[in-house]
């Protein structure tokens, strides 16, 4: 399979295996096979993703929980619509293959039978601003729902370490990558996998 996509365009290419595959803003040229992903990342596992914007070194913040490969995961984000936040919740085929991810933070493992439990969750936390994280934003909403998961044993921060310190460190990644001096795939030091 190949791709060929530009800033500002969305290109859908099919797998053989009938999947389709959606890329973002990519700037260059890709060629993907199912076989050779641009990320790495663990089976069942929670993730924080920071995706390349339009601002340099101002990330997208979302949730991902990869399943596999071959059956990619399922993402939540917030995203503006004119006046408004919505929630965008959905199966994503494609996070393996997104080069516009610079930093994907492991957080914790997902079992396979409380995957839906978690999804629901995390769609219950509202689209509002908090008094510990401000004004809402993608990253504002992400961290808010990384507290209150922290809150009910979904994740497990490690004493001494706070989700300020996640955020940090996701920051710190994600800036490190997008410069060429660092992995695109992390564990997290400041929660317990």
């Amino acid at each position: 399979m190949q791709v060929f996509a530009t800033t500002g365009q969305a290109t859908k290419q099919t797998t053989p295996h009938g999947h389709g595959i959606h890329l973002h803003h990519l700037t260059h040229f890709t060629h993907l096979t199912p076989h050779n992903p641009l990320l790495h990342l663990e089976p069942q596992t929670l993730y924080l993703l920071l995706s390349r914007q339009q601002v340099s070194l101002k990330w997208h913040w979302s949730l991902y929980i990869h399943v596999s490969l071959a059956h990619g995961g399922y993402t939540q984000h917030i995203t503006r619509l004119e006046e408004h936040w919505i929630l965008d919740a959905r199966r994503t085929p494609d996070a393996s293959y997104n080069a516009d991810i610079v930093c994907a933070l492991a957080l914790t493992w997902v079992e396979a039978e409380l995957e839906d439990a978690l999804k629901e969750r995390v769609k219950q936390v509202p689209l509002e601003e908090s008094e510990r994280w401000g004004g809402l934003t993608c990253r504002t909403w992400v961290l808010r729902v990384l507290e209150e998961l922290d809150g009910e044993g979904w994740i497990s921060v490690r004493v001494g370490s706070t989700v300020e310190d996640v955020e940090a460190e996701a920051k710190d990644g994600a800036a490190a990558a997008a410069g060429g001096n660092g992995d695109r795939v992390l564990r997290s030091k400041h929660v317990i996998l």
